[in-house]
């Protein structure tokens, strides 16, 4: 038996799926068109679900942009920064980066409209999921079984999982809030009147355990979010499941997970970089070749920083002007696209390694599993021994 495994195993034309060189599958699995595609209807579903939102929302008081401008603002410099850092050997420019445009920027805005970030959440996030579930399911069979999965196939399944991929989200979210909650009620009704405030200061015990269960959901949410979507899109699972899986592998393996982080970052940001320089010098060429910089109608782009807006042209060239403008837009979601499809694709990836180094899950262990056919015509004999004994 292991001659003929050894010999199935040599004439698998399929690359390594364990350890590192997983990992380092994450840029070409991004880059594949049918991903690519699905990231770049996300980017634009993001983009006009966002602006949309400022639009009805109004600005923010004392920034005056809306909350959707500002939070895609912070989290293109952050990326830009970071790129930027690690091209150039600059290890303290791209964490300050990272730093300030993917956390602290965010948090500030949170802290400043925390009832509009809570309605933009609202709206962005069946929009992340359901794009996010397709990718992920991509990723996924291409990684462990080799299978290429068409787009259509991979929005059906996210569509079929979409409570799933969603409540993933919604059920840390909304014990977040339930905690947060409680600690208001607790302060409302047991500090605030004398007499009772006695009483509130003897339970006080209570609130602090309530506290330390909201900071240990925000933190695990915070750091490992990026599991959840994976679980549904790997094993089909449920709500709770995917939950609890997220939270586990994290507690588990917290080392790990950071140092894979720091890689697949390094990775990622290198990519998208050459990526904003490509799609940045292709805006510009296109512009001045055709004249189109001289007459003021487009060009002027720069890495990582928004385009420029061409107003104050009337007539027909005013029009010109903004069908351009579209079209630039278009060309500039295509930085988002490849760096959304990384994002999911390093996700699914880490996942996939995370839950073999915990569980011992294979990682072709996939849904759905593998039949005992299908192990016959993989020459699979030991998947077949484990079937026929279960």
């Amino acid at each position: 038996m292991s001659e003929h495994r050894t010999e199935h195993a040599a004439l698998d034309p399929r690359p390594p799926r364990d350890g590192w060189s997983l990992l380092w599958r994450a840029s070409p699995l991004a880059l594949a068109p049918q991903r690519l595609l699905i990231a770049f209807f996300a980017a634009i579903a993001l983009m006009v679900v966002g602006s949309v939102f400022d639009s009805i929302a109004g600005d923010v008081p004392d920034l005056g942009h809306g909350v959707f401008a500002t939070l895609s603002g912070s989290l293109i410099r952050g990326v830009g920064a970071t790129a930027q850092g690690l091209v150039r050997l600059d290890l303290a420019r791209a964490s300050n980066g990272f730093a300030e445009g993917m956390i602290y920027a965010p948090i500030a805005l949170v802290r400043l409209a925390p009832w509009r970030c809570v309605l933009l959440l609202a709206v962005l996030l069946p929009v992340w999921t359901l794009f996010g579930g397709a990718i992920s399911r991509s990723v996924v069979m291409d990684a462990a079984r080799g299978h290429a999965v068409s787009v259509p196939e991979s929005i059906a399944y996210a569509l079929s999982r979409s409570a799933a991929l969603l409540g993933s989200y919604l059920l840390p979210l909304g014990l977040i809030a339930m905690c947060a909650g409680l600690l208001w009620v607790f302060g409302a009704v047991l500090l605030t009147l004398p007499g009772v405030d006695i009483a509130g200061g003897v339970l006080y015990g209570v609130a602090l355990l309530v506290g330390l269960a909201l900071s240990l959901l925000s933190l695990g949410l915070a750091v490992g979010f990026p599991l959840l979507i994976p679980a549904v899109a790997a094993d089909s699972a449920d709500i709770t499941d995917a939950f609890q899986r997220a939270y586990a592998y994290l507690i588990e393996r917290p080392f790990s997970l950071l140092v894979w982080a720091v890689a697949l970052i390094a990775q990622g940001a290198a990519g998208v970089f050459i990526t904003a320089l490509v799609v940045t010098t292709a805006v510009n060429w296109s512009a001045d070749l055709t004249g189109a910089a001289e007459a003021g109608l487009a060009g002027d782009a720069r890495l990582f920083a928004p385009l420029p807006e061409h107003d104050g042209l009337e007539g027909t060239t005013g029009v010109a002007a903004g069908a351009i403008g579209v079209w630039e837009r278009a060309a500039v979601a295509l930085i988002g696209a490849h760096a959304l499809s990384f994002f999911f694709a390093a996700s699914s990836l880490v996942y996939l390694r995370v839950r073999r180094a915990c569980d011992g899950q294979a990682i072709e262990d996939v849904w759905p599993r593998i039949t005992a056919v299908e192990s016959v015509r993989r020459g699979d004999m030991e998947a077949i021994a484990d079937t026929h004994d279960a």
